[in-house]
């Protein structure tokens, strides 16, 4: 399996949406962003291991509880569709990047469209 920003952008956006204290599972999940439950249960497990997502095993399955503050910070880097265009544009001519240059991408989208990307 290669790993999807694509994924990783629709599931943080949909796990966003979780009430303080609330709880979700794969199923829920997997049919919200409309992919896979195997390809949704490898991407949360990334997320959780990565530290973007709380999340442990439970009865009815893996369960989701939140994000976290990377994971927000993330996903604010990301959440524009232009910035993620950025990153699709990258993975496309390096044929994969890093989580740190996915972020990175984003961040300097997110400076630019600011006017914080440095003297003019």
């Amino acid at each position: 399996m290669k790993r999807d920003f694509e994924l990783i952008r629709k599931l943080l956006l949909e796990l966003e949406k979780l009430e303080a204290g609330g709880a979700t599972d794969i199923v829920r999940v997997s049919e919200a962003v409309e992919a896979d439950f195997q390809v949704t249960k490898a991407h949360l497990e990334l997320l959780v291991d990565a530290g973007l997502v709380k999340g442990h095993a439970g009865f009815s399955g893996f369960i989701v509880t939140a994000l976290t503050w990377e994971g927000y910070d993330f996903l604010d880097a990301l959440r524009s569709e232009e910035a993620m265009s950025k990153v699709r544009e990258a993975t496309r001519t390096l044929g994969g990047v890093s989580y740190d240059v996915a972020k990175a991408i984003g961040i300097a989208w997110v400076k630019d469209h600011l006017g914080l990307g440095g003297p003019s």
